[in-house]
């Protein structure tokens, strides 16, 4: 593999991907540790990239920031969408709205 962006790899498939397979469990605690995993991935969005090349066996690694801006502004929504997404199922188990009354039945 000559180029990969190790950080959007880890953004991608650790972070969304471990989020997405916890919310869709049931219960409290997996959607909480989703919550945190989505949270934590905006620092990585906005962050410096590194990125490892690989030349006749010599590796080397790179520090930069390539994203444009339109880019990295999804990427933040993306993780403050599915965060929120997450939150709403908590609030959901506990049969409660968003300011903290319970649902009326």
């Amino acid at each position: 593999m000559a180029f990969l962006p190790l950080s959007l790899f880890f953004d991608f498939v650790i972070l969304i991907g471990l989020g997405i397979v916890f919310v869709l469990m049931e219960g409290i605690y997996p959607r909480i540790i989703a919550a945190i995993l989505f949270i934590s991935g905006i620092s990585v969005a906005i962050g410096p990239q590194y990125i490892i090349i690989e030349n006749n066996g010599v590796l080397t690694e790179l520090t930069v920031r390539p994203y444009p801006t339109l880019y990295i502004g999804l990427l933040v929504w993306l993780h403050i969408l599915l965060a929120y997404y997450a939150v709403a199922l908590i609030f959901r188990d506990y049969a409660r709205d968003p300011i903290g009354r319970k649902h009326a039945d």
